[in-house]
């Protein structure tokens, strides 16, 4: 993987506001610009902004375009990956990754381009956008516009889409299969198929479930149930789960003998889902004849529950991992570690981390500090 990013160091404060005044010292240049619908960020050779159009202005919620001066992109989209450090934008590893940038390098050397990107605000608001730059030369200076659209809407309209005209009618299409073959049957044959049916209805439901817990979650309407509950006996009920289901098929799941059972406060429902996502995606990850194994502790005040399975992840992956939209499954798909860091640490008030290396594994850990008894 190529590693590209961009110098920590900044242009000086009158080098923006001479660029700044280059763009609106030029009426019809400024009226074209504002006048764009898309949201548009013109920058500089070092990947600074020197003006902003309305549009952008008013999805940034802000009239102090003055301020977003010599900010980088991530910095006015409140990035966060950055926390309180805003200035690493474009410095970080994790930025070599980044859909903006990439189309930013492309326009640099001279060319047009496109790319998707997704970022995760400081408020939690997970965005998909489509970035378009353009080069542009204004006397001796070069700059390029950053035309951005939000395709949030349109990637989970497509995600949705997959789901009920792909997976879902996969799943029918079984069931309908079932009927046709016990139309045939012996009465004694029906205790088989009934199995088969009963786990592919599970698995429907499990899928439209999915993606009403993420909407809501989104949508900020989940209402929390806390009651006091065992954490063995939650890991219990969701590899029992886990160990029926098709993604297991020729895998094993395991419990690790030095797990301990904590009695904690929360929403066991909820926490079955972030579990069970993590189990999942590690089944889906493994090979045949692969075990994944799920742990839970104390640790001093909290409980931690750890998933691993033995596939490593490559670092691209490494790099965007509980981003929305993100898969390495399909494009149409990567709901599983978004919603897991997202119930997690806006619900369940925990936190949600991996490691991954060739030598040890993948290891995903959450971790809860919610009125341990």
């Amino acid at each position: 993987m190529i590693i590209r990013q961009m110098p920590p160091e900044r242009s000086v404060r009158d080098k923006i506001l001479e660029q700044n005044k280059t763009i609106m010292e030029s009426p019809v240049i400024k009226k074209i610009l504002d006048s764009v619908p898309n949201y548009l960020a013109v920058l500089n050779r070092n990947i600074e902004i020197v003006f902003v159009n309305r549009s952008l202005s008013r999805f940034l919620d802000t009239e102090d375009t003055e301020k977003m001066l010599g900010m980088r992109h991530g910095e006015i989209m409140g990035c966060s990956r950055f926390g309180d450090n805003p200035e690493r934008c474009g410095t970080a590893e994790f930025c070599s990754m980044c859909g903006a940038l990439k189309s930013v390098w492309a326009a640099l050397e001279g060319r047009e381009d496109t790319h998707e990107y997704r970022i995760t605000t400081q408020k939690g608001e997970a965005l998909d956008m489509r970035v378009w730059s353009i080069p542009l030369e204004i006397g001796e200076e070069l700059f390029i516009l950053l035309f951005l659209t939000d395709i949030s809407h349109e990637k989970r309209r497509r995600i949705l889409e997959r789901l009920f005209f792909h997976d879902i009618l996969n799943t029918i299409g079984g069931l309908h299969g079932l009927a046709e073959l016990m139309k045939e049957a012996d009465y004694g044959d029906y205790e088989i198929y009934a199995d088969s049916i009963y786990h592919l209805t599970k698995n429907l439901i499990e899928d439209i479930e999915s993606q009403q817990y993420i909407m809501n979650a989104e949508n900020n309407e989940l209402k929390l149930k806390l009651r006091e509950e065992n954490s063995m006996q939650i890991v219990w009920e969701v590899v029992n789960i886990y160990r029926n289901h098709s993604v297991s098929e020729g895998k094993e799941i395991k419990i690790s003998p030095g797990s301990k059972g904590v009695n904690f406060v929360t929403d066991k429902n909820l926490l079955k889902r972030v579990l069970g996502n993590m189990i999942k995606n590690a089944l889906e990850a493994s090979k045949t004849g692969d075990t994944v194994t799920i742990e839970t502790r104390r640790e001093e005040e909290e409980v931690t529950f750890l998933v691993h399975n033995p596939s490593f992840m490559t670092r691209d992956v490494q790099l965007q991992v509980f981003q929305r939209s993100f898969s390495t499954k399909s494009k149409e798909r990567g709901l599983g570690t978004y919603s897991i860091k997202l119930l997690t640490e806006k619900y369940l008030k925990g936190r949600v981390s991996f490691s991954s290396s060739p030598d040890t594994g993948t290891t995903f850990k959450a971790i809860y500090g919610m009125e341990i008894k």
